[in-house]
């Protein structure tokens, strides 16, 4: 966290509007969710507390890319990976669905002022336009 209070300020230092295309803290926040779903690790809550002593990691704008696991699964068997490579939980689909759920089921919001979710089991080209088209709007 100290390298984000060391870009934060370097931020709020600039004149113009400050884009940081980087996993989120909601991110973090998605996993906690969902390894507190999947195992009972009870952290998802501890983070949350101690992000209100850090207000600076909040971010404005979250874009979440929603892709279904059954399409991140064939894009790691089509770029060659094996199974063993895929078995890791963070490519479960119960840990992706859980993951999912912390973005889009409105049960407890994302920690982000603002989280726009773009479809991206389409091709790449249309993804980068979504997210440039958004990084635009937020920007002008």
């Amino acid at each position: 966290m100290a390298i984000e209070v060391t870009r934060v300020r370097r931020a709020l230092g600039s004149a113009k509007p400050v884009v940081i295309l980087d996993r989120s803290v909601d991110t973090l926040l998605a996993h906690a969710h969902a390894l507190d779903a999947l195992f009972g690790y009870g952290v998802h809550h501890q983070l949350r507390d101690r992000l209100k002593e850090l207000p600076f990691l909040r971010p404005d704008h979250t874009i979440y890319l929603d892709v279904p696991a059954e399409v991140l699964g064939l894009r790691r068997k089509r770029a060659g990976h094996t199974a063993a490579e895929s078995d890791h939980f963070l490519h479960e689909p119960a840990f992706l669905d859980h993951a999912r759920d912390y973005f889009l089921s409105g049960v407890q919001p994302p920690i982000s002022r603002e989280v726009v979710a773009v479809p991206a089991d389409t091709n790449p080209a249309q993804v980068a336009q979504a997210v440039e088209s958004l990084v635009t709007f937020w920007t002008r």
